[in-house]
């Protein structure tokens, strides 16, 4: 068995040529399914975010700076703003952000667009994770904005943003949006065992929307104690046409809003989105 290494991704390339002989595939064809394998995966890359400690950590070995380049565990990047700002414009599809263990403040106002999919943002647990903006700064500050498919979350929480749906487009999140349209839709976009919750301090729309023409699955994790007694708030929302919002494994729970319905969990639009729920906890949510 022979390995191709580019990093810490690697391709082990006699064993996709021996099961795709198995199957009596021509040589021609098995050769080509091999580059574009090699294509799509050798050449992603990690990055790595950090605190200046390393209590608890369990990607990198030293604390972060923003003079490193944040590219392997020896040198991560301090905050995921400087990340961004670095790398943004080389990011390619399955590219992977991990970002270990600590508190991070600040972190405001990123989009993920269209041309930029499949980039994975990876955390050190729900409970070690923590992007917290401290409902802090103006009122319009959010987290990010998703126009690209596959992108995916894991192993986070997302807490104190308090965006009231002012900026472009106007109708968005607390924290995070995920919106396409017909002729780029979002597909394939996840959130594994992250949590949101304390967002909504002044008012707006829940933590997470699902606008138009999007594919999103809430997998573990939850949103809940967001926007206590504010209007419009609430957990999640899928909110617009042409969606598929699937809800998995979690909890939606004391999200109260003073305003409209769907305190835990909002669905408006047209016949053409569907929302599949499944083993998830609704409870103690208000709507008016």
């Amino acid at each position: 068995m022979k390995h191709v290494q580019f990093g810490r991704n690697y391709i082990t390339m006699f064993v996709i040529l021996k099961n795709l002989h198995t199957r009596s595939i021509p040589f021609a064809q098995r050769l080509t399914v091999v580059l574009v394998l090699f294509s799509i995966n050798a050449f992603s890359t990690d990055y790595y975010v950090n605190d200046n400690s390393t209590s608890g950590d369990a990607f990198t070995t030293t604390g972060g700076s923003n003079s490193n380049a944040g590219t392997s565990v020896s040198d991560p990047k301090l905050t995921l703003a400087n990340l961004l700002s670095t790398h943004g414009a080389s990011l390619t599809y399955g590219d992977k952000i991990y970002i270990d263990a600590g508190t991070y403040n600040g972190e405001t106002d990123f989009t993920i667009p269209a041309s930029k999919p499949g980039i994975s943002f990876i955390g050190a647990g729900y409970d070690l994770t923590i992007i917290d903006n401290q409902l802090a700064g103006a009122a319009t500050a959010f987290f990010m904005y998703i126009k690209a498919s596959n992108t995916s979350f894991s192993n986070m929480s997302i807490i104190g943003y308090e965006n009231n749906g002012t900026q472009t487009p106007g109708h968005s999140a607390q924290a995070i949006t995920i919106d396409g349209t017909s002729g780029s839709p979002v597909t394939g976009v996840l959130f594994e065992n992250v949590s949101f919750y304390n967002n909504g301090a002044s008012g707006g729309n829940p933590a997470l929307s699902v606008l138009s023409y999007a594919k999103v699955t809430l997998r573990g994790g939850g949103s809940y104690c967001n926007s206590p007694g504010k209007a419009y708030t609430g957990g999640v929302e899928l909110y617009g046409n042409n969606n598929t919002l699937n809800i998995e494994d979690y909890i939606l729970s004391g999200n109260d809003k003073t305003l409209f319905d769907g305190g835990g969990l909002r669905i408006e639009g047209a016949n053409t989105s569907f929302v599949n729920v499944s083993n998830t906890r609704i409870s103690n949510n208000r709507g008016n």
